[in-house]
């Protein structure tokens, strides 16, 4: 059978699991003699290259924001290459693997040409695909961009598809297959074929280690593989379980992410185990069974629902124990106490807990061995896999007839009546004469559109209104501040000589919750200063009990009309900001005002002026490095910082603020979470609490299903099937929270649980009386939100629905929590998302967060 597979990347040059288990299957099906052609990008070399069955000829993703004309030569190379093999292969099916960063409009020509489809999935890329760059240039409706239009059929491209092709579909995991039948990108009959290995080449190590000592992690080095959770559990071992001999070695590409392993390089400096810790690199597939084979114990933490499972299988066959993070994927494969020991994710008290028993207990540890050689052999053999894959491509081809060779050739693009077979690279230069062309018809069509005059003139204004005052402003305010007294030369690094600190946070709840750790060690730092705080509004509430600043004050950034597009500062801001500088600041003649944001936007632009007209010697703040500097951007605004840490790799936000007091010379010691109530609101709590007759031992479980963005909700349909489930199956009071915005939302699932059994809090409780509640309930369950900050720093365990938003620095900190997150590719996009309904959140299924509370429930009701 001919067997034409397509793939974006393809080792040697990546090698990540569905790569290296798609070259495995490669090989196997060849070895039954079938005839394999190999279609995938250039990635890793200069150049195209052939090499016997391997064609890497595909051009891949240029950048995010590629220009119009690179997109569609992508497209004309990668399609007509896609048509050109198979006029000449003539292949009987077609096996898809992953087509991200290549073209998804491949599916399109093999139905167009009626080749038969089959598609293999090892990940959730396909829930993506819209992300695709020829599918988010291509103009909707009939009006649009004409001269793509207009060159895509000139040279007899397709279009990409804008429904999810029809394929034969297998998946290497039940997960993976009922996530695309919720999402409905794959029919029922799809298939579930997990990866096979090879038992006689990861052969089972007979003789372990009497003493182990040594741990494995081995795979992507991304952030969402969760390696700072394993570092952080390495140092736990150390310090608190008395293992001072064990060693991690991780295995991985550390190019793909330099910026992620500083970090962690960082981090293990910090804890203490740098000289435990050893970086490998990616290890080639020949010396992995060695590799296994010199360590005790295989450990993942994975924060996403996409991992394939290779590496859990190779290590099972090989003889190596596994302590893994339960995830739905894993969870397949690995069975706890059986074949693995697996923990909560993010509970590190529990995964450092698990790798201990392994290191002292022989005889749990060649239990385990046993039993996952045993479930490689019975479940998971190549053999049976290779078989499986070879009938559905058997079937596959059966069910469809084979392309009409003529129509194919109907859709190669030629240069001419006489030139059918030109060459790519006579037919890549025509494209780009064209290009050129078509760019200078777009520049002219642009120069003549009535609005273009417009726009500029708006540009012109907003840039003006924007630099104007930045530059008035900072003359005015330097006068004065010089004959003022206020701009002395006086050095802070010194916290004695420090007498007077403003602190500004004017971000959200979620944000402010996360500010009190700095907050505290601030303080401790600066312990006879005066502290002052800037918040919104609305979070004086959430503040004014604060025990570590000496004075709350407000500043509603939000007031300025548009206040959103505002990236380089309004006038307004000016103005309100030396207003309540003259009222509240300038007498305390501040030695330093601190900005605790990280990020760049309209927030940290008011920040900054606010910062910079509180007359404070020093203005610290994070700024932007050398190499980030653009003219007429936000160096405008760095012209207002004294000093301040450079951006780096996103950390968590609670790491982002304590950089801060590193930088200026402090030591934090402590960083759990703070939420400061008062007697009224203790006493608010405790009546709602009794009139319901809620004893201490009743299970009371917290909902928050609203969030400020509606894509960060996860639907409320499933929140009242999590809520019926709890009540039958535990008898469990579910109390709602939620925004006074957020009433009909709260009340629509009121009405969907046991009215008995449900509290709806809704807009009836402030955030310090929330979070007096939130103290007497024993879980928490809800959205990406201020509410879940709010019952972290509270001390209640936490079980978040993460989609769109920035879940590296805003996962819930501490341990005892879990977060249910799909991890796409295309997280974390704030308010930008490419589809019309959140994929991320919807992709969390009502089954995972049972499975997930069922995990969590048992320590939350016996917490001995």
């Amino acid at each position: 059978m001919r067997v034409l597979v397509i793939s974006n990347f393809y080792p040697p040059f990546h090698r990540s699991g569905y790569e290296l288990g798609c070259h495995d299957i490669v090989n196997s099906l060849k070895n039954r003699q079938h005839h394999i052609k190999v279609l995938t990008s250039t990635h890793g070399i200069k150049g195209t290259q052939v090499d016997g069955n391997i064609h890497r000829v595909m051009t891949k993703d240029f950048k995010d924001t590629p220009d119009w004309k690179d997109v569609f030569l992508k497209e004309f190379i990668n399609q007509t290459i896609f048509k050109k093999i198979c006029l000449d292969f003539r292949p009987e099916v077609s096996f898809f693997f992953n087509l991200s960063h290549v073209s998804v409009s491949l599916y399109s020509i093999a139905e167009e040409i009626g080749l038969p489809t089959c598609s293999y999935y090892a990940n959730n890329w396909f829930m993506t695909r819209e992300n695709d760059q020829w599918h988010r240039l291509w103009p909707e409706g009939e009006r649009g961009f004409k001269i793509l239009r207009f060159l895509t059929r000139r040279f007899r491209l397709l279009p990409p598809p804008r429904a999810f092709p029809s394929t034969f579909s297998i998946f290497t995991s039940g997960y993976l297959k009922n996530l695309a039948i919720e999402l409905k990108t794959a029919a029922s009959d799809a298939m579930v074929i997990p990866w096979g290995i090879d038992p006689e080449r990861f052969s089972y190590k007979s003789q372990p280690n009497p003493e182990p000592s040594r741990l494995l992690y081995v795979g992507q080095i991304q952030p969402d593989e969760g390696i700072d959770d394993i570092i952080k559990t390495l140092s736990l071992l150390h310090r608190k379980c008395g293992q001072s001999t064990i060693s991690l070695t991780i295995a991985g590409d550390e190019k793909s992410s330099s910026d992620y392993v500083a970090y962690l390089k960082n981090l293990a400096d910090n804890l203490g185990v740098m000289p435990y810790l050893s970086f490998i690199g990616s290890v080639p597939p020949k010396d992995m069974p060695n590799l296994y084979h010199a360590h005790d114990i295989l450990i993942t933490s994975s924060h996403s629902e996409q991992s394939s499972g290779r590496t859990l299988l190779e290590a099972m066959s090989s003889g190596t124990a596994i302590v893994s993070a339960a995830t739905e994927c894993s969870s397949e494969i690995l069975e706890n106490e059986i074949n693995a020991l697996l923990f909560p994710r993010y509970n590190l008290d529990l995964f450092a807990e698990q790798i201990q028993r392994l290191l002292e207990d022989n005889e749990l540890r060649e239990s385990i061995r046993m039993k996952a050689r045993k479930t490689v052999e019975g479940k998971y053999r190549m053999e049976q896999s290779i078989d499986s894959i070879e009938k559905a491509l058997r079937k596959t081809a059966e069910k469809t007839k084979r392309g009409d060779q003529t129509k194919i050739a109907q859709f190669v693009p030629s240069s001419g009546e006489h030139h059918q077979d030109a060459s790519m690279e006579y037919l890549v230069g025509r494209v780009k004469r064209w290009l050129t062309w078509g760019k200078f018809m777009v520049f002219i069509r642009i120069l003549l559109r009535p609005k273009f005059l417009l726009q500029v003139l708006k540009k012109i204004y907003q840039k003006t209104t924007a630099l104007t005052p930045h530059s008035i402003y900072r003359i005015i305010f330097n006068i004065y501040f010089f004959f003022n007294g206020q701009r002395r030369k006086t050095s802070t690094s010194d916290p004695h000589q420090t007498q007077n600190i403003l602190v500004v946070q004017l971000a959200d709840i979620g944000d402010v919750i996360l500010s009190s750790p700095f907050l505290r060690e601030l303080r401790r730092f600066y312990p006879a200063a005066w502290i002052g705080l800037v918040v919104q509004p609305r979070m004086i509430n959430l503040v004014e009990k604060c025990p570590y600043v000496d004075k709350v004050m407000a500043f509603d950034w939000r007031a300025a009309k548009h206040w959103n597009s505002y990236r380089l500062g309004s006038p307004r801001w000016w103005i309100q900001s030396s207003r309540s500088a003259k009222r509240n600041l300038w007498k305390r003649h501040l030695d330093m005002a601190i900005s605790t944001r990280w990020n760049e936007d309209p927030c940290q632009a008011a920040t900054l002026i606010l910062l910079y007209t509180s007359g404070a010697v020093q203005q610290v703040a994070y700024k932007e490095t050398s190499a980030d500097h653009k003219p007429f951007g936000w160096r405008d605004l760095n012209r207002l910082i004294t000093r301040g840490p450079s951006r780096g790799f996103p950390k968590h936000e609670v790491e982002h603020q304590l950089d801060i007091l590193r930088y200026l010379g402090g030591t934090p010691q402590d960083t759990h979470l703070e939420i400061w109530t008062s007697e009224e609101d203790e006493h608010v709590a405790r009546t709602i609490i009794n009139d319901y007759d809620i004893a201490e031992r009743d299970l009371t479980i917290a909902f928050a299903p609203g969030a400020t963005w509606s894509f960060r909700r996860w639907p409320s349909d499933r929140f009242i099937e999590l809520g019926n489930w709890l009540q039958e199956n535990y008898n469990a009071y579910v109390l709602i929270f939620a925004g006074k915005d957020e009433q009909n939302l709260a009340l629509e699932i009121e009405r969907g649980l046991q009215k008995e059994k449900t509290i709806n809090l809704a807009g009836k409780t402030t955030l310090r009386e929330m979070a007096s509640i939130l103290k007497h309930c024993k879980l928490f369950v809800g959205n990406d939100s201020g509410p879940l900050h709010i019952a972290s720093a509270a001390g209640v365990p936490v079980v978040g629905f993460y989609g769109p938003g920035e879940y590296r620095r805003f996962k819930p900190w501490g341990m005892k929590h879990e977060v249910l997150r799909l991890g796409l590719p295309c997280s974390p996009c704030s308010q930008n998302c490419i589809f019309c309904e959140p994929r991320c959140i919807k992709g969390i299924t009502a089954v995972q967060a049972k499975n997930c509370l069922a995990r969590q429930l048992p320590s939350v009701l016996d917490p001995s």
